[in-house]
């Protein structure tokens, strides 16, 4: 047989509690759509010497400008929601999403999802 216990309820702790999830929720919701961009582009900042060169990067969009454009519409309305319900995580370079990732990674020319062309590698996405 099971022994009742007798739990006291702390209104606090338990509005803690739910705070701490909520903000584990975000920053696991950030990670991922980080981590997503990380991939996509896989610049030297982020893949050191995996990185994927412009030549090739510019191979696969040309592979299927349509679908990647779609992808990269996604990607930019996925990030409104973001900055929309977590004005917080965004700022500075020592925020959870610093600066460099409210665009790409790389100039351009054209349109996503037409005839986008890389230009060169940002700057701040360089080793």
């Amino acid at each position: 047989m099971y022994q009742k216990i007798t739990l006291s309820h702390d209104r606090q702790k338990a509005f803690n509690d739910r705070i701490d999830q909520a903000n584990v929720t975000r920053d696991g919701i950030i990670k991922l759509w980080k981590d997503a961009y990380e991939s996509f582009w896989q610049t030297p900042r982020t893949h050191s010497d995996k990185a994927i060169s412009i030549t090739d990067l510019q191979a696969t969009i040309d592979q299927n400008q349509v679908e990647i454009g779609r992808m990269l519409s996604d990607a930019g309305e996925f990030l409104t929601f973001v900055m929309t319900s977590y004005p917080e995580a965004f700022g500075d370079d020592d925020s959870l999403v610093p600066p460099r990732y409210l665009a790409y990674p790389y100039d351009y020319v054209g349109t996503a999802g037409a005839d986008l062309t890389l230009t060169g590698l940002k700057p701040e996405w360089e080793n």
